[in-house]
């Protein structure tokens, strides 16, 4: 069944109540149903409108204002409640559901966040999309637990990039972390806080959650646009695909690298504010109108991929 709900945000666009909670966490709005009952968050994509209305947080709900927020001003502008629009686009048919025969189901989802009136919930109010997002989930049977150890045992499959990054800045997620993202985006997925059941599903240790490596490829693009290119243009669009599972207590890198034009101090830190200062021709990029495309992944341990994307610069 393709179904659609609408619901009203609260504190952030990644932080939604579940519906009904499944046996390992999830909720079952986008579960297809036994024997699929692993899933893993396979990738998507996020586009933003740059000319869409500032986002202002506030309690309980989250609201778009049309007029730059200040303190003094806030209350006099006209304020509109912020809802999310979320629909099941693709998904299997119900008899490949039930024969149970596929290896893994894939089911694409559709989030579209914008201004509402706060007096509907009929599905079709949101209007002018300050941010429009896809999300593909692969559900899986359950392993056994002789399937679960063999997967345990087998080594990882590492695929090195063929290209070094311009920046980059490692870290490694530890358990507070997932436990602070889980509740901040309603996720009580078990594998990002249970170790034991997340080796029953195959995983080594606690699961790095995906939309947590996504949030950190942005906010890393975010800092080196601010600081060594003096802000020059807002990402409007970024496509992902998780291709390996990062885990906790394992260092994990974020890189960011430019397709074109030359960068300042190839493989320097994110972080570090100490880069040359973009070219004339970088600086004009915005101002004429060009697209900056930047190259955004994250590498495990072993220096493979596990998340590769692509993102673009307006």
């Amino acid at each position: 069944k393709i179904s659609h709900a609408t619901f009203p945000i609260h504190f952030g666009h990644l932080a939604q109540h579940p519906r009904n909670y499944l046996l390992d966490g999830t909720d079952n709005f986008h579960w297809p149903g036994p024997p699929y009952n692993s899933r893993v968050w396979a990738g998507g994509s996020i586009t933003w409108d740059a000319d869409a209305h500032p986002i202002v947080f506030c309690s309980p709900n989250a609201y778009v204002t049309s007029a730059p927020w200040h303190p003094k001003n806030h209350y006099k502008s006209t304020v509109k409640q912020l809802v999310c629009q979320e629909a099941i686009i693709s998904a299997p048919p119900i008899d490949v559901v039930k024969s149970g025969e596929h290896r893994n189901l894939k089911v694409r989802t559709q989030r579209i966040y914008g201004i509402s009136d706060a007096s509907t919930r009929t599905g079709e109010d949101v209007t002018n999309p300050t941010i429009t997002e896809y999300r593909d989930l692969v559900f899986l049977p359950t392993k056994t637990a002789a399937e679960a150890e063999e997967t345990l045992a087998c080594p990882d499959r590492v695929i090195k990039p063929t290209i070094s990054p311009d920046f980059s800045h490692k870290l490694t997620p530890q358990q507070p972390l997932l436990a602070e993202f889980s509740a901040l985006t309603h996720n009580a997925h078990r594998i990002h806080l249970d170790r034991s059941y997340a080796r029953q599903e195959g995983f080594r240790n606690l699961v790095v959650h995906g939309p947590l490596s996504l949030c950190l490829m942005i906010r890393s693009l975010e800092i080196v646009l601010l600081r060594h290119f003096k802000n020059k243009g807002k990402i409007v669009q970024l496509d992902y695909r998780n291709l390996a599972p990062l885990f906790c207590d394992e260092e994990m890198t974020i890189c960011l690298r430019k397709q074109v034009a030359e960068m300042p101090a190839a493989g320097e830190s994110a972080s570090t504010p100490s880069a040359s200062a973009p070219s004339d021709e970088q600086a004009s990029l915005k101002k004429e109108g060009k697209e900056q495309i930047w190259d955004v992944w994250i590498t495990g341990k072993e220096g493979g991929y596990a998340v590769k994307g692509t993102a673009k610069v307006a």
